[in-house]
């Protein structure tokens, strides 16, 4: 098997082309799953709210909380690959310390006035670190609480993530707005 440099050029370029598509599609998921999220905690902090799914879930391509929303998502990437880089338990114990870091963010925005600037997102991902203090386990034995709905999900072929996927990110930001109250 003999390759030319033109083989190894178009070889590396459809490789580049690939993880970029790939780079994209995480964020755009990102976007969609964390403005669900801060969907759900607004209908937590207000149940008489009328949900819109489809739109709820673009929050987070909007001006307010796209930007910040990316680079959160780089910063918790960098810092959990650090983490993890030591062994693979830190990484773990890290990547639940900054599991609030979205919902932090949207508080501490909610609460800047106009005119101010807008929070550091380190601040966000340190309040997150500060808030999981002691709950950590607690956040990861709720989590495995949905196992088994998880994998009656998978038996429907993915139709019962209609269903599971609200609870599940219900459950998350009713558990946020409780991690606040308690820490208040």
């Amino acid at each position: 098997m003999n390759l030319t440099g033109a083989d190894i050029a178009i070889i590396l370029t459809v490789f580049l082309v690939m993880i970029l598509i790939a780079i994209v599609f995480s964020i755009i998921v990102q976007l969609f799953k964390v403005g669900t999220s801060f969907s759900m905690l607004d209908w937590v902090r207000q149940p008489e709210r009328e949900v819109h799914a489809a739109a709820d879930s673009t929050v987070g391509f909007t001006k307010k909380y796209a930007w910040p929303i990316v680079g959160l998502s780089i910063l918790q990437g960098i810092f959990l690959f650090l983490w993890t880089l030591l062994l693979i338990v830190p990484g773990i114990i890290k990547a639940y310390a900054y599991s609030q870091t979205y919902y932090v963010y949207k508080d501490m925005l909610a609460q800047t006035s106009a005119g101010d600037p807008k929070p550091r997102l380190s601040d966000a991902i340190t309040r997150s670190r500060q808030l999981m203090v002691g709950h950590k386990w607690e956040l990861f034995v709720l989590q495995l609480s949905f196992i088994g709905w998880t994998i009656l999900s998978a038996l429907t072929f993915g139709i019962g993530q209609l269903w599971l996927v609200p609870y599940q990110y219900g459950t998350y930001a009713n558990y946020y707005d409780n991690l606040v109250e308690t820490a208040a």
